[in-house]
C-alpha cells in the first residue's frame, strides 16, 4: 500500500521544500508507532499507516496551508482508519509548524517554533493518542475486525487450501474428454470458421478464435456447460488441424483418431493453425 498519498499536490515540487522534511519525520514517528511492542493488552492489534499530504488553496493561516495528515489503520482490516494528527506547515519557511493531535488529552493546537521543540512534543503526544486509540479500538471494535497476524495467516491458509480443492475440482470438471456430441458442433461450424480466417494473420486468427469460442459459449450453453471459453478456443483450433489431417494421429488423442483428416481445408493446406495450443498427453490418452 501507498505510504504518501498526495491529494492534488505535486509531489516533484514538495521535495524541494521543507514539508518535504516534515513528511521523512512523520514518516519516522509513524514507522516507530506502529512497529512498537505494545503490552498484552494491545497483543489483537497490528497496525500501518499512510501520510497524506493536502494543499489548501485560497487558505491564509499564517500561511500553513499544507496539511500532512497521518492516519493509522488496522494492517488486516483497512475499513478502520483513523486520523491520529495533522501537522499544518508552509512549503517557504519550515517553522513555525501546528501540532493537531487526536486521541490526546493536550491541547488541540500546538505551536512549534524550532526543530528541537517540534521533535520533543511530535512522537511524544502522537504515542499518547495512539495508545489511547489502541486501547478504545480494543474496546469497542468487535473482535472479528481485530485480526492479528496469528488469526489473518490461519484465515489465508484456509483459504489457500480451499482455493487448491477449488482448482482441483475445475480440473476435473472441465478436463473430461469431448464428447462425440460436443465435437459434432466443432463438425459443423469447422467450414464457417474456415472462411473467416483464410488469408488471415496469425493475431487475426487468434482472435477470430477468440471470437467464435465467446458465440459458441453463448449458443450451444446447455451442451458446453462444462467447457470455458478458454477450452472452446484451444479445441476449435485443435479440431481444425485434426480434420485437416495436420501432421501425424499419434500428435492428438487416441479416441480422435477417427477425425484424422475427415474434413479437408478448401485449398488443401496442412498448416498448423496459429491459435493451436500444444499439450503433452502421456501415452496419447
Amino acid at each position: 500500500m501507498q505510504k504518501i498519498v498526495w491529494n492534488d499536490t505535486n509531489s516533484q515540487i514538495i521535495i524541494r521544500t521543507p514539508v518535504w522534511n516534515h513528511i521523512k519525520t512523520l514518516e519516522e514517528c509513524a514507522d516507530t508507532l506502529v512497529n512498537q511492542t505494545l503490552d498484552n493488552n494491545y497483543k489483537k492489534l497490528s497496525f500501518d499507516y499512510n501520510i497524506e499530504v493536502i494543499e489548501l488553496r485560497n487558505y491564509s493561516f499564517e500561511q500553513l496551508n499544507y496539511w500532512i495528515r497521518l492516519n493509522i489503520f488496522l494492517k488486516y482490516n483497512p475499513n478502520h482508519t483513523f486520523s491520529l494528527m495533522t501537522l499544518r506547515c508552509s512549503k517557504f519557511e519550515t517553522f513555525p509548524v501546528i501540532l493537531d493531535v487526536n486521541y490526546s488529552d493536550e491541547t488541540s493546537f500546538l505551536f512549534c517554533n524550532t526543530e528541537e521543540e517540534f521533535q520533543a512534543q511530535l512522537y511524544g503526544l502522537c504515542n499518547k493518542g495512539f495508545l489511547k486509540m489502541s486501547y478504545s479500538l480494543q474496546r469497542h471494535i468487535p473482535y472479528s475486525d481485530l485480526q492479528t497476524v496469528a488469526v489473518y495467516s490461519k484465515i489465508l491458509k484456509e483459504k489457500v487450501v480451499k482455493d487448491k480443492i477449488h482448482q482441483v475440482e475445475l480440473v476435473k470438471k472441465y478436463n473430461k474428454p469431448w464428447s462425440d456430441e460436443q465435437n459434432s458442433i466443432f463438425e459443423d461450424i469447422m467450414d464457417q470458421y474456415r472462411s473467416s480466417i483464410v488469408n488471415k494473420d496469425a493475431q487475426q486468427i487468434k482472435r477470430i478464435t477468440n471470437d467464435y469460442s465467446f458465440e459458441m459459449k453463448k449458443k450451444y450453453e446447455n451442451l458446453l456447460i462444462n467447457r470455458s471459453e478458454r477450452s472452446i478456443y484451444e479445441h476449435l483450433a485443435y479440431f481444425d488441424d485434426l480434420l485437416a489431417g495436420v501432421g501425424h494421429p499419434d500428435d492428438y488423442a487416441k479416441k480422435d483418431y477417427k477425425y484424422f483428416g475427415s474434413k479437408n481445408r478448401f485449398d488443401g493446406n496442412k498448416e498448423t493453425n496459429p491459435a493451436r495450443i500444444w499439450r503433452r498427453r502421456p501415452n496419447n490418452k
